[in-house]
């Protein structure tokens, strides 16, 4: 069966033209990945390699783990970056999931700054346009948000394609998880410093073909596997159904005994 676009139930002129469209909706639990000792030193990690979690953040990705034993997942993906990886395998321990890495899916390129505290790069002349103009202000050597939201989002639409239905997890950064954010909410990029995201929180986005839904946003509480409402909805459509089947084999049966009877009368 061809999928029906709006435009096409619109030219289709059928009330029950719109009840037929097939909708594409992806449930995208955003985690950030946990805690390291970078973190706390307050630098510039970008895409440095060998930054693995601490301690405290092998509890905090196992805290995560254990919030979204309840829900099934479809797949997991993380950045190349090892403290991302960490996070989601913990996150895929006990599952028959293998966690898949892309490089599209990691943090903000940092080029010259890679390493610096935020306190160094703060000297800076253009530190304040990264604070306030981010979107197209560029790190020395570095990329601008705008183009690491653009390669985030192209990477997310690459994933959505793969699993038009059901929940993936999506593992990586503080300033990704932010203009992921933006992104589907249609906010200015300008302002996404304005959104916080914990070392692993969850963030959850539906995401459908023309429509974006935030459901949490840097959340640290428990996820039920399916909303009690949606289940009543489920079980009262089944029993419909049965009524319904009972109905029409109860009517077929009148309808049968009528049609014996006159029969009969006619001979």
């Amino acid at each position: 069966m061809r999928q029906l676009s709006e435009a096409d139930a619109t030219q289709l002129n059928a009330p029950y033209a719109r009840d037929i469209i097939i909708r594409r909706m992806t449930t995208f639990i955003f985690v950030r990945h946990a805690t390291n000792d970078w973190v706390k030193k307050n630098r510039l990690p970008g895409w440095t390699s060998g930054i693995h979690l601490n301690e405290e953040g092998h509890k905090q990705a196992q805290a995560a783990a254990e919030r979204l034993k309840p829900v099934k997942l479809k797949a997991i993906y993380a950045s190349h970056l090892e403290r991302a990886i960490e996070t989601a395998e913990i996150i895929a321990a006990g599952r028959n999931l293998q966690v898949q890495t892309r490089e599209n899916l990691a943090d903000l390129k940092t080029g010259d700054w890679t390493g610096r505290s935020v306190k160094q790069a703060a000297r800076s002349r253009i530190w304040k346009d990264i604070q306030q103009r981010p979107t197209h202000t560029r790190m020395p050597g570095g990329e601008s948000f705008s183009e690491m939201q653009g390669r985030l989002i192209g990477e997310l639409e690459k994933i959505r394609a793969a699993h038009p239905k059901g929940t993936v997890v999506v593992v990586s950064h503080a300033d990704a998880i932010k203009s992921i954010v933006a992104y589907y909410l249609k906010l200015d990029l300008d302002h996404f410093q304005r959104i916080t995201i914990s070392p692993a929180s969850l963030s959850v986005i539906q995401v459908e073909d023309q429509l974006a839904r935030l459901l949490r946003l840097n959340d640290t509480g428990p996820l039920p596997p399916t909303p009690p409402a949606k289940r009543k909805a489920k079980q009262a459509r089944r029993a419909a159904s049965r009524r319904n089947g009972r109905q029409s084999i109860q009517h077929r049966s009148i309808s049968a005994r009528g049609l014996t009877r006159a029969s009969a009368g006619a001979r």
